[in-house]
């Protein structure tokens, strides 16, 4: 497969379709039928904003491929910033209004430190610890896309200025690039980091899976909470969502997976002998992750 380096462009167009009130005598005319008047809410081509006049900036970026930008104030300076990562391993914040990197951006993005990884997942921009200033996390390693180089997985936190707030790395469960047997590099983290408050801290879990078939749930200093990591029986690919069900002040998690369909007769992955995939959603109680269904 062939990447090409990427540009992010931003526009500023606005459309906006104006609605009329209908006159007196267009309120005495008969009802229409449901497909005419479908029609009529249609707005007319003179009715939309001028065509699009192109992009307010552009910023060249690394070869990207599943990895989306966030719109985010980085900085606190009141204005949107881009932040964007790629799959040569560069985490870059872009001043919203002009597209430059702001002060102390880019980053290599680096697990193990000194090694750089490949990002697929989307940065998170959360404030860890509710201070009022930011914090990035992104995931990184294990791109099937640069294989046969296999790339140290695991999660890089940032503060805003782009310096290192802590690493930490995936387990070793397999060769990510040809399904052999464990090859002493972390395995690699395409889901993004999902942020909430999972254990009646006051401050937000980081919450992801991984290659190595684990759900992550991490402190606001990027230590495993007590439980985790849970073991899911095969690769994971998704993002978790979090969501306060019990209505208690904590998230729980709803997160899928691939499901092993392991080696019958003896031994039957989640989803039976057929294997396939598995949703669940999980809450920390009892200082421990708890299997609410799946």
């Amino acid at each position: 497969m062939t990447f090409h380096r990427a540009r992010i462009a931003v526009a500023s167009l606005l459309v906006v379709v104006p609605l009329a009130a209908g006159s007196a005598a267009e309120a005495a005319k008969p009802a229409a039928k449901p497909a005419a008047r479908a029609a009529a809410a249609l707005p007319k081509p003179a009715a939309l904003s001028p065509a699009f006049a192109g992009p307010a900036w552009s910023a060249a970026t690394g070869p990207t491929h599943l990895s989306s930008p966030l719109i985010a104030d980085v900085n606190g300076d009141g204005v949107p910033d881009v932040v964007s990562a790629d799959l040569s391993g560069v985490l870059h914040v872009l001043d919203g209004r002009t597209g430059r990197e702001l002060p102390g951006w880019p980053q290599a993005v680096q697990p193990v430190a000194g090694t750089t990884s490949g990002v697929e997942s989307s940065p998170t921009v959360v404030d860890l610890n509710r201070d009022g200033h930011k914090e990035i996390v992104v995931a990184a390693g294990g791109s099937i896309n640069l294989c046969p180089t296999n790339q140290p997985g695991g999660v890089v936190a940032f503060n805003a200025t782009g310096t290192v707030l802590w690493r930490m790395q995936a387990m070793d469960v397999f060769n990510v690039c040809n399904g052999a047997g464990p090859d002493g590099v972390p395995d690699g983290v395409q889901s993004t980091v999902a942020a909430g408050d999972i254990d009646g801290s006051g401050y937000p879990s980081l919450v992801f899976g991984g290659f190595d078939h684990r759900v992550y749930a991490l402190d606001r200093f990027g230590h495993i909470l007590p439980g985790f990591p849970f073991n899911s029986l095969d690769t994971i690919w998704t993002s978790a969502a979090l969501y306060d069900t019990a209505h208690t002040g904590r998230m729980d998690i709803f997160i899928g997976g691939d499901a092993w369909k392991g080696t019958p007769p003896n031994i039957a992955g989640p989803c039976g002998p057929g294997g396939g995939g598995i949703m669940r959603a999980i809450r920390y109680v009892g200082g421990g992750p708890q299997v609410l269904w799946q």
